[in-house]
């Protein structure tokens, strides 16, 4: 199976107060944090490495699951420095990681079926996202409103649209020839330049996403605990 790295380095500013002492992946959704769901979710696939991109609260993150072996996986936290963006913290694995592999973000959850979504042909493609419904979605603003043709090209929109990104990623390992080992955005200053030259494609999924980067979102879901059943 390929490998999956989480990003879990950010400071989840948008949640204030809430993530002063404790990155928003280990906030916990009832008595679980919510970067469990996540990993938890990940076993039934038997990915061998998962890597967690730590920078925020690092020692946090070490602590509780370096090394650890869970099933059929190992998790390796890898130490991003100092903070330099989801770009710069996908530069870490450029020497770890010389095959296509899965990358997803640490504060959202988008139950698809990874096996299937794999199965997609990259081609001359730097990487395919899983794509949700946006709906009255104006906190983000990371490859939101676009479209995708019949071929399944993303092209960015100038008109609201009812796709966005869904925080999965499918990635050529020759992404790492768009990465420098500096701060950057990986969907504003990498991502959008593919998708203008039409190397990004999409894949939309019905599935639930659940995203905790919201203080209404981050409520909501800990008021409704069924949404994990």
């Amino acid at each position: 199976m390929i490998d999956v790295a989480i990003l879990v380095g950010g400071e989840g500013s948008r949640l204030g107060k809430i993530t002063k002492y404790e990155p928003k992946p280990l906030l916990k959704i009832g008595k679980i944090r919510f970067l469990d769901l996540i990993i938890s979710n990940l076993l039934k696939y038997n990915f061998e490495k998962i890597y967690l991109l730590c920078a925020f609260k690092k020692k946090k993150f070490f602590k509780l699951y370096h090394k650890k072996k869970i099933h059929n996986s190992i998790i390796y936290c890898i130490d991003e420095g100092e903070f330099k963006g989801t770009g710069g913290a996908l530069y870490k694995l450029k020497k770890k990681i010389n095959k296509n592999f899965i990358l997803m973000n640490g504060d959202t959850l988008f139950d698809i079926d990874i096996n299937q979504f794999i199965k997609n042909k990259l081609r001359n493609n730097f990487g395919l996202i899983a794509l949700t419904k946006n709906i009255n979605y104006k906190d983000n603003r990371k490859i939101n409103n676009i479209t995708v043709d019949k071929k399944g090209i993303i092209d960015l929109s100038l008109k609201k649209s009812n796709l966005m990104n869904g925080g999965i990623y499918y990635f050529s390992k020759k992404i790492f020839n768009c990465i420098n080992n500096e701060y950057s955005s990986l969907e504003n200053d990498i991502i959008n330049k593919l998708i203008i030259k039409k190397r990004i494609i999409g894949k939309f999924y019905s599935n639930r996403f659940i995203d905790i980067g919201h203080k209404d979102k981050l409520n909501y879901l800990r008021k409704n605990l069924n949404l994990f059943k």
